[in-house]
């Protein structure tokens, strides 16, 4: 009777233990929401999420350069846009183009998580693998080749995987970064800026 109980007396501190742990994960994950979502000014995420999610037939670079004018590093807006419950699967897919032109380490592992989710719909992740491809091949072909050819063989992302690889490695599929090239015409334009003669102190010389 004596082990029966011990036995008991340890099973349920296990079940307490396992209960604890469940809520101080719950209780960080829901702290870590609160903090991003605290960083992030809504006024600014409103105006970006109007952006990125509209419809119709909208050229990209116009999109980034509207919003680049509201933040020049909109990749914590995006991401956050993008996890929104509701979004149709063709703002979703915009988001992901955006995400990938603005670039950087968070870009590609947004990127990466996406088409590797299961939960995610197809053809959200077949986007997020053009979108992937033509960013990061250029700047690292084998890491891309390898990340990709993982799913390769998937029943439902495998053909847009194949397709993606097979443009890649013929250069048919590439992507002109306008958030980069708005960046160095701003770096420019300020250099030139700097370069022009102060009219004042030539005047008093």
């Amino acid at each position: 009777m004596y082990i029966k109980s011990m036995e008991i007396k340890k099973d349920q501190m296990k079940v307490r233990f396992n209960k604890t742990t469940i809520f101080s994960i719950l209780c960080l994950f829901a702290i870590s929401l609160g903090l991003q979502a605290q960083s992030l000014d809504p006024d600014r995420y409103q105006k970006i999420k109007a952006l990125a999610i509209q419809t119709g037939h909208i050229e990209k670079e116009n999109l980034i350069k509207e919003i680049h004018s509201i933040t020049p590093n909109p990749l914590d807006y995006l991401i956050a846009i993008s996890k929104e419950p509701g979004l149709r699967v063709y703002a979703i897919s915009q988001i992901n183009e955006l995400i990938a032109d603005f670039g950087g380490n968070e870009a590609k592992d947004y990127l990466e998580s996406s088409i590797s989710d299961e939960s995610v719909h197809p053809s959200i992740r077949s986007s997020a693998v053009y979108s992937y491809g033509k960013t990061f091949y250029s700047l690292d072909k084998t890491g891309t080749e390898n990340f990709l050819k993982q799913y390769s063989g998937h029943n439902r992302i495998g053909v847009s995987i194949r397709n993606a690889l097979k443009d890649l490695k013929s250069g048919k599929l590439k992507s002109v970064r306008f958030s980069i090239q708005l960046k160095k015409n701003q770096l420019e334009l300020k250099d030139k800026n700097l370069r022009k003669p102060q009219t004042g102190i030539r005047n008093q010389s």
